[in-house]
């Protein structure tokens, strides 16, 4: 498990190392002994306060921002493992055809799980850990149909198509819920 800033960078897409931290952690002493200085104790303890939720709240914007992209990005790249499923790969073959022809940042996260698939780890399991990284249910569902193809042997392909199908159900319903309430 990753400790929480660190999850907050990562759902950000912002790659930050210990020495970044460090540096961010002394900045925030700075300002609230200049704080201090200048407006007193109570002012200078606030500063720190201030700049924190700040950074937070910037972090969870561009999160959520590429939480968003990620789940416009979905549906084409699950219909691009359907395809080469197809064609007769495996899912790990066909997860990597899928990565090569999809953008940033689903690109990224794809070709992060399948390099923690190559050193050994479960497919499904390394998809679960994803999910609950940048908390996509979508994820969740294409984990639960890879777990469910090795453990079971039925067809993943029925399984990712009902997913696609749900994802672009939900998307029209979003659309027409946004064109109802914008006639009112």
């Amino acid at each position: 498990k990753l400790p929480m800033i660190e999850r907050l960078f990562w759902r950000a897409g912002i790659d930050v190392s210990g020495r970044q931290l460090f540096a961010g952690l002394l900045c925030l002493i700075l300002l609230a002994v200049c704080g201090g200085l200048w407006k007193g104790p109570a002012f200078g303890l606030s500063m720190p306060v201030v700049g924190v939720v700040i950074v937070y709240l910037w972090l969870s914007h561009k999160a959520n921002s590429r939480i968003a992209l990620i789940l416009v990005q979905l549906p084409l790249f699950l219909d691009q493992v359907l395809r080469g499923l197809g064609t007769g790969r495996s899912m790990e073959g066909a997860l990597k055809l899928a990565a090569e022809e999809t953008p940033a940042p689903l690109k990224e996260i794809i070709e992060r799980v399948l390099r923690a698939n190559e050193l050994g780890a479960d497919l499904g399991t390394v998809i679960q850990e994803t999910a609950d990284l940048y908390r996509i249910n979508e994820l969740y569902l294409l984990a639960l149909a890879i777990r469910i193809n090795r453990t079971y042997g039925s067809s993943v392909r029925d399984l990712l198509q009902n997913v696609v199908k749900m994802i672009h159900e939900r998307e029209a319903a979003r659309r027409e819920l946004r064109a109802m309430t914008g006639e009112t």
